[in-house]
């Protein structure tokens, strides 16, 4: 896999990096966050921003990105605005989202940004161009909340947004048995190999689907998200654990082929 390298991180090589979010509702309070994570074991920090109380207003969004930025240091910064209809707070327009995506890209105060692939064809290659006017990498994702869709559709999806263009694909499907689970491995493992020159980030969510947020090494999953206190999806972790149960997947890795 062809990694994507992020202020020394490279996302797509060695083990799956870990990306803690930032739920916090309120100025002060994302910052104290953001804080902590910045002097976590972490390896990239998303801003949910969708939870932020007046995301949709870009003059205060765009204020408190600047913090954020600042604090985050050494590590990557990765902003996601976030649909209710991918499971998220934001319920801004299409037109809107647009709008507020842009200004973040040519604010200077990201490392990467999550496009929804829902959006549509139009809206995602606008931000695509401009994020990579920019030499921003574009997290492309596409969530399932209810549901983890057949075979044919979750590999469509993911052809889509290669096809479009973007940097890393990523899937986040709801298990409803076990089935759903070792589908989504086996799929994230044809995934990897089929498009080996992007990361591929896969979530299979809820507690069922726990494997899949620490098998990234095994199955070919560049990035698992973990939560420093509070979580974005069902599912995460607390980081401490899931550092330590990477280094165990390594570990057994390294062991075997030895």
């Amino acid at each position: 896999m062809k990694p994507v390298i992020v202020k020394n991180v490279a996302i797509g090589a060695g083990t799956p990096k870990v990306c803690v979010p930032i739920v916090e509702t309120d100025a002060a309070e994302i910052l104290t966050a953001v804080e902590k994570a910045a002097v976590s074991a972490a390896d990239l920090i998303e801003w949910r921003a969708d939870h932020f109380v007046n995301h949709n207003d870009e003059a205060e969004l765009l204020q408190v990105l600047q913090g954020v930025y600042q604090i985050c240091a050494g590590k990557p910064l990765l902003f996601t605005l976030r649909s209710v209809k991918e499971g998220g707070k934001s319920e801004v327009s299409d037109e809107a989202y647009l709008s507020l995506v842009q200004a973040v890209i040519r604010s200077g105060n990201v490392d990467l940004v999550d496009v929804e692939m829902q959006k549509g064809e139009e809206i995602c290659r606008q931000l695509l161009k401009n994020a990579h006017l920019h030499s921003l990498p574009v997290v492309m994702s596409r969530h399932h909340f209810t549901t983890t869709p057949d075979d044919d559709l979750l590999v469509a999806e993911v052809r889509t947004m290669k096809e479009l263009g973007a940097d890393i694909l990523k899937l986040a499907v709801m298990p409803l048995d076990k089935e759903d689970v070792v589908r989504l491995l086996l799929i994230t493992e044809q995934l990897s190999r089929d498009y080996s020159d992007v990361p591929v980030v896969t979530v299979s969510m809820s507690g069922m689907g726990l494997i899949s947020r620490i098998s990234g090494e095994i199955s070919g999953s560049a990035i698992t998200f973990a939560s420093l206190e509070k979580a974005s999806a069902p599912g995460q972790i607390a980081l401490a654990e899931m550092k330590e149960l990477l280094d165990k997947v390594h570990n057994g890795i390294i062991a075997e082929e030895e």
